[in-house]
């Protein structure tokens, strides 16, 4: 019992120094933990539940503290007597009320790991986030500079000069050719098709022969397989190792296409978008030399072409074959140009693992056949693609051209709501005999039959009936040709029309097919109004009844254009043409050309004609469209191309009459030079300005005239 009194007040003792220690521990906890923690709102719910559940405990610890405290008072606020009678029966119990505090203590200190624990792997959770941010970072950074890089690639693509009519699938290359109908001209496609995926072919196929026979539709029906891995022809599996690497169609009467000077920016710009293993060579080439696309055709190709694709065929471990189709190489204006060309591609021979291979097709012109003459055989595949033969000559199986004329005419009467049957098999057998196995024919005699008045039954096989006359004289190919030229010109409406209604239509129809034959740059319908001086209604009516072998589009806004070459060829030859009511000379019309060019700049030039105010403001600044609104189609041929038509008249033509002192181009220059300067600047032909320049001062016999021009 004795020994049970002095326990108590050890007990008693010994758990008021525990609470000392517990008290000021709980408070640090209070302080670091409790307080700041609850305020912050970025805690998760787990963790507020937690920390909830510490304060409680807190709060539970510390009442069981304060009812220790009362009664550790009450018990020596007693006299001794009674604490000690309270003793003996252990009345107050102090080990176990110290008991319940430290059970309660060790789940507090549970739940502060037990937080430790959660901050622990929030922190981690944070430090993952912050990681997995920092990599989303890192991505982003890294997709911007590849989004920069290939900005800037582009960028440098696009300072490349760039004839984008002369592509294959360009709109103005489909509205005036067509691939190959399929199941025609299978022969040639076959071994083409051959050529291209031999890997021990030449390096040029040569497709040659003359105007008509179909070569652009199968330059286009090659470029076509190749882009879409389809094969040639039928009956062919697609090429396998025989890609498209890019294409050019030359077309003389387009002036952003009749030379070489846009002739390997091009392909390499092709080449860089078909083939992205080759885009960089050539983005590093141009970057290396900014100017490359002003430089001459020959730095062109070696620093455009060549030296890039060197690179390639040695990092390339497999042999990858690139055709390249050049189409109508004869259209290229300037012949020594062509001849240099070819001596140019024929050096790409050397590459081993990137092969390039040039499917060129031109007429079999004179300068041509000595460009290829030069080059070593070995290099060159030459193929004649002669006109087609007829069925009597193919023991009665039906022939391409009969093919063809039976699918275009079907097409058009379905156009017209005509049944097909229109038209017997002998027709088309006798329309077939005309054509002489060229395509040009066959296809000019169907836009010829493909009249508005096509519904009409009498004027149908009126037009068919005028084909099919033959007026004996017709004898070779061209001749063939001409004959449905001659058919498409005789207008035989105007039978019953007075003498002077057929000279003002004749008068008409040459200045309009003149001007078309001799523009350097296909204009539109609106524009060729303008340098006609002819009402839209007339111009439309006239346009309609040329629609054969005049391609008009839809739009007054797109540019119209001779159908074929041999159509150009025939219109300015006086021999060929000398059966049409009405004559074109090739260097007056030039004359003409220039004296609208002329007028229309004389009355339309004017100081800030683009209404750009701000004298310091740059031409690159000024938007597109108010130029276009400002300096429309036809002021900006004027512009660019009349010192080209005045070079086209003979020397002492010039002299005589437009370079005479106080002339009309004296005039000009003297009161409108510095607007010419103005507008050539504002549609961006500033570097052609000087070329052009220089030619008029060419053109200056400066022993005979003074020049005294701009004063």
């Amino acid at each position: 019992m004795l020994e049970n009194l002095f326990q108590q007040d050890e007990d008693a003792a010994n758990g008021l120094t525990n609470i000392l220690f517990l008290l000021i521990r709980y408070q640090g906890i209070q302080e670091s933990i409790l307080g700041a923690e609850f305020e912050d709102a970025s805690q998760t719910e787990t963790a507020r539940q937690l920390l909830s559940s510490i304060r409680t405990k807190l709060v539970s610890v510390y009442a069981q503290v304060y009812m220790y405290q009362i009664r550790f008072v009450l018990q020596y606020a007693r006299g001794k007597v009674r604490r000690a009678l309270r003793n003996t029966v252990s009345a107050d119990g102090w080990k176990q009320m110290w008991s319940e505090i430290e059970s309660t203590s060790r789940l507090i200190d549970q739940g502060v790991q037990d937080r430790l624990g959660v901050r622990a792997l929030e922190t981690w959770r944070r430090v993952n986030d912050i990681e997995t941010r920092a990599e989303r970072i890192e991505s982003l950074q890294q997709a911007t500079l590849a989004a920069v890089q290939t900005g800037n690639e582009a960028q440098l693509l696009l300072s490349l000069p760039f004839a984008g009519n002369a592509i294959f699938d360009s709109a103005e290359t489909l509205s005036a050719d067509a691939p190959c109908l399929p199941g025609t001209q299978r022969r040639i496609l076959s071994e083409i098709q051959d050529w291209a995926e031999n890997p021990n072919g030449e390096v040029i196929f040569w497709l040659h022969g003359m105007a008509g026979t179909g070569k652009t539709s199968v330059a286009l029906t090659v470029a076509n397989a190749l882009n879409e891995r389809e094969p040639f022809t039928a009956g062919r599996m697609p090429p396998s190792t025989a890609f498209l690497g890019a294409s050019f169609f030359f077309k003389q009467g387009d002036a952003t296409r009749n030379n070489t000077a846009t002739f390997f920016p091009t392909l390499a710009r092709c080449l860089a978008e078909v083939f992205p293993d080759f885009k960089s060579h050539i983005v590093s080439a141009i970057n290396e030399r900014l100017a490359i696309g002003t430089k001459a055709p020959s730095q062109q190709l070696r620093h455009l072409i060549v030296e890039p694709l060197s690179v390639l065929d040695e990092e390339t471990y497999l042999p990858v074959r690139l055709v390249v189709v050049v189409d109508a190489l004869d259209e290229c204006l300037e012949q020594e140009e062509a001849k240099v060309l070819l001596e140019m591609l024929a050096t790409l021979e050397h590459l081993h693992q990137v092969q390039l291979r040039l499917l060129i097709t031109s007429r079999r012109d004179k300068h041509l056949v000595g460009g290829f003459e030069r080059l070593p055989s070995v290099l060159y595949r030459p193929v004649l693609l002669d006109k087609v033969q007829t069925s009597t000559e193919k023991n009665g199986s039906t022939d391409d051209i009969t093919f063809y004329l039976s699918y275009t005419l079907a097409k058009i009467a379905e156009k017209h709501g005509v049944s097909q049957n229109w038209i017997d098999e002998a027709d088309v057998h006798k329309l077939s005999q005309k054509a002489d196995g060229l395509f040009i024919y066959a296809a000019t005699a169907c836009r010829f039959l493909d009249a508005e008045d096509f519904a009409d039954e009498e004027a149908r096989l009126e037009r068919l009936e005028q084909i099919f006359e033959d007026d004996g004289e017709v004898k070779g190919p061209q001749q063939k040709v001409d004959e449905i030229y001659l058919k498409v010109l005789s207008f035989p409406h105007l039978a019953s029309s007075t003498k002077k209604t057929r000279k003002r239509v004749y008068s008409r129809t040459g200045t309009i097919l003149g001007f078309l034959a001799v523009l350097f740059e296909p204009v539109s319908v609106s524009s060729l109004g303008v340098f006609v001086s002819l009402p839209k209604e007339t111009l439309d009516d006239i346009l309609r009844q040329l629609n054969s072998i005049v391609s008009v589009p839809q739009d007054e806004k797109s540019p119209l254009g001779l159908v074929h070459l041999s159509f150009r060829d025939f219109i300015l030859n006086e021999e060929r043409s000398k059966q049409l009511q009405f004559r074109i000379e090739e260097t007056a019309m030039h004359r003409k050309v220039l004296r609208r060019c002329l007028d229309i700049m004389s009355s339309e030039l004017f100081q800030d004609i683009c209404k750009v105010i701000l004298p310091a403001k740059l031409a690159s600044e000024v938007p597109r469209r108010q130029i276009e609104q400002n300096i429309p189609q036809h002021l900006r041929y004027a512009c660019r191309y009349w010192i080209d038509h005045l070079a086209k008249l003979d020397q002492d033509g010039r002299l005589e009459n437009e370079l005479q002192d106080n002339g009309e181009i004296h005039a000009f220059l003297k009161e409108r030079f510095l607007y010419w300067l103005e507008a050539m600047s504002f549609i961006g032909e500033t570097p052609t300005t000087i070329t052009m320049i220089n030619k008029l001062q060419g053109m200056i016999n400066v022993s005979y005239i003074p020049l005294r021009v701009i004063r």
